[in-house]
């Protein structure tokens, strides 16, 4: 995984840029190629989990 494509997932996660940017900086320089593989599937599944809890209000919401 190339360390530049973490950032729009992690921006996807959590807008707050300031931070994001910042937390992205630090873990691209200390995390190894490995750990940076970790960390990519688990923002994949934050966000696959999220995307499940909005389709689940939304179904909550029309009645379903």
């Amino acid at each position: 995984m190339k360390k530049q494509n973490l950032l729009p997932e992690m921006i996807s996660v959590s807008r707050n840029c300031g931070f994001t940017l910042e937390l992205h900086k630090i873990l691209t320089e200390k995390l190894a190629d490995s750990e940076l593989e970790v960390l990519h599937r688990w923002l994949q599944i934050i966000e696959e989990e999220r995307d499940m809890e909005i389709k689940s209000a939304k179904r909550h919401i029309r009645g379903f």
